[in-house]
This record gives structure tokens, C-alpha cells and sequence, in this order.
């Protein structure tokens, strides 16, 4: 059903202009043709499809036609991404246009566009990060989501609504597909995802606070304990260096030191 939804369409289309980006700004990389990992509905996992797929193949270099040197190419893709997501000039002319209203209220990773530009998160010197691998087939091949929050959670909030909490950082989903479960049955089926915790690091660096994330079961009936000891459930919180952007560099990328882990943050807690 989800094709019949102009969303899906415009979503797609917008996988498509990232990857003609990381086309531009990757020439010379490409792809080798591998095992589906998860399948889908038409695909059973483990499958290679080796014939027809819409990626780079090893042996078909990519050919861009447009006109410009590889090198200036690069330079203007970064320009443009970095003017639409991470412009140092627009970010220091915002921060100090609505700095008080930065300042106060909730510490929240929900934010407007103006108040995400305004605190530079894309621009931060340091960058954190909490990574997941959970079994995708945990429920008995349900759907489910795995919420995470900074402080404590409204007792009163329901779990239909905790998608809506002020002090939500960000929601894993799975989508468990039915060509895949017969391998759920042999082992885990486990499945990685990373949640940036950058949009809450800065709201708490701009009211002057440190951020301690902490997350709760995002289902009331699931036994996450038995989960982690079946290998399969792991959180760990992650951070890593960024040289940040200056005036001046929107033809650059910042640079990243590698992640480093934190076992503090997730130790004694259920998948830490």
C-alpha cells in the first residue's frame, strides 16, 4: 500500500539525488554485488542478485557527463550540500539572531530548522551517536519500535504516544519482512541502526547543561532482559572528534576522528 502514497514517491526520489551525490562526490568508488541480508517481500534473504540491479558495478566505472572537471564537480556538490545543511556563516548569523530563545525551555532533540541551523548541529566538534543491533524477529515476527529518551519518561504518556514525548532523542523500527523468517528460526536475525544524538547534545550545550541520554523499553510487554541474554539486544553509546566547518571551507567536508565507545553510559543497564 505504501506506493499508492505520494510520500513514498518523493522519499524514493530523494534516495535517488543522495546517491547521485555520493556518485559526484565518489567517482572512482563503486560496488560489488552481495547477499541480501534481511530479503523482502519478493526476496528471500541470502539471495545475490548479480544480473540487473540500479548500483555501480565493478565492472562498469561510473561515467558522469557534465561538463566539469571531476575536482570542481566535488567542490560544487559540497557548496550546495553544505549551503542547505551546514553553511558556518548562515549558522553564526542565526545563533545570534535568536540566541535567548535557544537558551531556555526543555532540553529536547526536537527542534525547528532555524533553531537546528542556529546551534550548528551539523557543525558540532564533537559528534555522539547510540548504536543498536537487536533481533529484527525479537517479537515473534512483529513489528516493533525501540524508543529512547533523555531523562526519565512521563509516567502518564502512554506507549501509542511516546513517539510524541518531549524529551524523545529518536525511535529504531523494524519491519520484519515474511520472505526472511524462516532464517530467524536457525539464529538471531540481528540488525544494526545508529540514532544521532547531536540535535539533543546541542540544545543542552546552548542552556549550558550535560546530556545524559537514558532509554526506555519501547514495549511494555517485551522482555528486553531475555533478549540481551539470547544475543539479541545491544545498545552502546559511541562519540567521535569533528574538525567543524569555518567561513570560508563550504567547499570542504568537516573531518571525523574514528568512534570511540562508551561503556559507562550503557553499563548496568538492560543491552549496555
Amino acid at each position: 500500500m505504501a506506493a499508492f502514497d505520494p510520500i513514498f514517491m518523493i522519499h524514493h526520489c530523494f534516495i535517488d539525488r543522495v546517491f547521485a551525490l555520493w556518485q559526484a562526490l565518489n567517482s572512482e568508488s563503486f560496488v560489488e554485488s552481495m547477499a541480501d541480508t534481511y530479503g523482502t517481500f519478493v526476496i528471500q534473504a541470502g539471495t545475490i542478485e548479480d544480473v540487473i540491479h540500479h548500483y555501480i558495478h565493478s565492472a562498469e566505472k561510473p561515467v558522469i557527463d557534465t561538463g566539469l572537471s571531476l575536482p570542481i564537480l566535488r567542490d560544487r556538490v559540497r557548496v550546495d550540500v553544505n549551503n542547505l545543511y551546514n553553511a558556518p556563516a548562515r549558522i553564526a548569523k542565526l545563533k545570534g539572531a535568536i540566541h535567548s530563545s535557544l537558551s531556555s525551555g526543555p532540553i529536547s532533540g526536537k527542534m525547528t530548522m532555524s533553531a537546528f541551523d542556529a546551534m550548528g548541529v551539523n557543525n558540532l566538534p564533537k559528534q555522539w551517536v547510540i548504536n543498536i543491533l537487536i533481533d529484527v524477529y525479537a517479537l515473534s515476527g512483529q513489528p516493533f519500535r525501540v524508543h529512547f529518551f533523555y531523562g526519565n519518561l512521563d509516567p502518564n504518556i502512554k506507549p501509542a504516544d511516546y513517539g510524541h514525548a518531549e524529551n524523545l532523542i529518536g525511535t529504531y523500527r523494524t519491519f520484519p519482512t515474511p520472505m526472511s523468517r524462516k532464517f530467524s528460526q536457525e539464529k538471531p536475525m540481528l540488525t544494526a541502526g545508529q540514532i544521532s544524538l547531536s540535535p539533543l547534545l546541542a540544545s543542552a550545550i546552548a542552556k549550558g547543561v550535560v546530556v545524559r541520554p537514558s532509554r526506555q523499553r519501547a514495549n511494555e510487554e517485551a522482555d528486553l532482559r531475555k533478549l540481551v541474554d539470547g544475543g539479541q539486544f545491544q545498545v552502546r553509546v559511541l562519540a567521535r572528534d569533528v574538525k567543524p566547518l569555518s567561513p570560508g571551507e563550504e567547499h570542504l567536508f568537516p573531518t571525523y576522528d574514528p568512534w570511540m565507545e562508551y561503556r559507562d553510559a550503557t553499563a548496568g543497564k538492560i543491552g549496555g
